[in-house]
């Protein structure tokens, strides 16, 4: 509890030199409740009102809040600044998700799009295009899209757990065990023979 409380005093010292300190911010979820942050973070986000990562941020907050209408004009305005990098990628990511909440899936499915033809990292993209099919009954297309999500999320494992398969894989061969069993066999025993080459 000590250390807690120092590494609170410590963001906060930092927010009050620097309002808009975005790792201050993020350090202190850990540390307040919900009203407390939902301040720290409209204070930051007052205080460097361009800072497209901290609005983003703050848009998540509000959408985990369930207050899907603050979230989308904190995304937009995150999209205003600049529409063409990782944040308005995650931005059109989240408008999607929040379009779908409020049932307008023409909308949810546009902004899926923009965020496909900002990311080579397309499966959440693919997910959350599948989640939009599927709130329609559009179940062909959302099976379309799931299976996609699944193949292209493949490719971003993480780097670690697709080293340690690898590795995994290397040491059976040399052993000749031909069953083995595994505790996370990645998202499908399918996936894992695919990304082996087995």
């Amino acid at each position: 509890k000590g250390e807690a409380g120092e590494a609170k005093k410590t963001y906060l010292k930092a927010l009050r030199i620097n309002p808009g300190n975005m790792e201050a911010c993020f350090g202190l979820n850990d540390f307040c409740n919900r009203e407390e942050l939902e301040i720290i973070y409209a204070k930051a986000v007052e205080a460097d009102s361009g800072n497209r990562r901290l609005l983003w941020a703050l848009g998540t907050w509000y959408r985990d809040e369930g207050n899907v209408n603050k979230a989308r004009k904190l995304f937009e305005k995150t999209i205003a600044l600049n529409s063409e990098d990782i944040w308005a990628y995650w931005s059109f990511f989240e408008l999607g998700g929040c379009y779908r909440y409020l049932g307008d899936y023409e909308k949810s499915e546009e902004m899926y799009k923009k965020a496909l033809n900002l990311t080579s990292n397309k499966h959440w993209v693919y997910g959350g295009l599948a989640a939009c099919y599927e709130a329609q009954n559009k179940h062909k297309e959302a099976d379309i899209m799931f299976q996609k999500a699944l193949m292209s999320g493949l490719a971003y494992y993480n780097k670690g757990t697709r080293n340690n398969y690898i590795k995994l894989k290397k040491i059976l061969e040399e052993k000749n065990v031909k069953f083995v069993s595994a505790q996370y066999p990645m998202r499908s025993v399918e996936y894992l023979k695919k990304m082996l080459g087995s």
